[in-house]
């Protein structure tokens, strides 16, 4: 059983070097030291209890009277009466000895365990990073995968995940208390798709959630200027890249036993048409025939495919947009934010964290009985 000593109010003018030497005298390891009740509050709330791995004893000094008188109204006096009584020599009042019945860990957060990889997640700011993020914050360990570098015309440095800021991204996101690890991969070519996959179980044990969150939304032109080489980028990107990342993902998940989460990010662009985005909208309405025949095949395996389809969202790509569809229909950009919101019933265009909290109820156990569907995040501005 792990146990948390917890050492506080030592006595004006005490011995700390003698403390010390007694501590060294026990199996007591001396491995943190908080000064606050703040402090205190962090680490009961990481559940930092020691591990097979680690010595079973561990302390904390709170030596301001404040702290004292705070922790018993965080513990409880029917807790502190139960566990009081030892070494009243080192402290105006006794230390107390909270185990993992009396002062457990914090609960398992419920991605615990799970794997998740976010394609197109590599750049700041934009969804995929969002995505990754909350579903660190429920416990799955991430995989951020994005090109790294540009590859083409139609894959531009302005508008993919560098390798340098992938890992800056990996980095933020372990501060979060996950495993963390980066792919590069492009999606139009399946055997990266396929090792990307197998990245993820190499890495760390499992595939256990698939977001196809990779694409191509800034090739946007009129009808009659939209070449063969822009139609084939965005269709690769956007369907048949997301078609590859099913398909990996499912052989993985079939393997594995144990069922799997597959999300298509896809959009209001998947419900509606709009202006110079043929390709695009092309592309997104691909992606609910997608899902709902691959949810019918891979049900019997527990895995359930869906998409979200968020209505517009200002990441960094987002913004470019508002700006070309604003110079397009000759309005400013405040005239085209302004009317954006106006036709919202919630009265906001969609946020990142709106999109990432969608993907993370569809990675939950609540949502183990929904499949084949694309859901709109789109405060009411699309309603079918």
């Amino acid at each position: 059983m792990s146990t948390l000593v917890v050492l506080f109010n030592l006595k004006e003018g005490a011995d700390v070097a003698q403390y010390e030497k007694w501590a060294e005298t026990t199996d007591l390891a001396i491995v943190r030291k908080l000064s606050s009740i703040e402090a205190f509050r962090l680490f009961k709330s990481e559940g930092l209890l020691m591990s097979e791995d680690t010595p079973p004893y561990a302390y904390v000094e709170l030596i301001d009277v404040k702290d004292m008188e705070q922790f018993g109204a965080d513990v409880g006096t029917d807790v502190m009466q139960k566990v009081a009584g030892e070494f009243q020599e080192f402290a105006d009042n006794p230390m107390f000895i909270l185990t993992s019945e009396l002062f457990p860990a914090a609960p398992k957060r419920p991605l615990e365990g799970k794997v998740a990889v976010i394609t197109g997640s590599g750049r700041e700011a934009g969804l995929g990073v969002a995505i990754a993020k909350r579903l660190a914050e429920e416990g799955a360990s991430i995989v951020i995968s994005d090109l790294g570098q540009s590859q083409d015309e139609a894959t531009p440095d302005r508008m993919i995940g560098s390798t340098s800021e992938m890992q800056e991204i990996a980095d933020s996101i372990r501060a979060l208390g996950v495993e963390v690890s980066t792919c590069p991969c492009d999606v139009r070519d399946k055997g990266q798709v396929e090792a990307l996959a197998q990245h993820a179980v190499d890495t760390h044990g499992s595939l256990d959630i698939w977001v196809n969150n990779a694409g191509i939304g800034y090739i946007m032109k009129p009808m009659e200027e939209i070449s063969e080489e822009d139609w084939r980028a965005v269709i690769d990107v956007n369907l048949s890249g997301a078609f590859f990342g099913v398909q990996a993902a499912a052989q993985a998940m079939k393997a594995q036993g144990s069922g799997g989460r597959i999300i298509n990010i896809a959009s209001q662009a998947a419900k509606s048409g709009f202006p110079f985005a043929q390709a695009y909208c092309s592309s997104k309405h691909g992606l609910v025939g997608l899902a709902r025949s691959a949810a019918i095949e891979l049900g019997s395996h527990a895995i359930t495919v869906n998409n979200v389809c968020p209505n517009h969202v200002t990441t960094g790509l987002g913004a470019w947009q508002n700006e070309y569809f604003a110079e397009k229909l000759g309005k400013t950009l405040e005239q085209y934010k302004k009317d954006m919101a106006d036709r919202i019933p919630l009265g906001r265009p969609g946020l990142a964290s709106d999109t990432a909290n969608a993907v993370a109820f569809l990675c939950s156990d609540q949502a183990q009985y929904i499949t084949a569907e694309s859901m709109n995040v789109s405060g009411g501005e699309e309603p079918h």
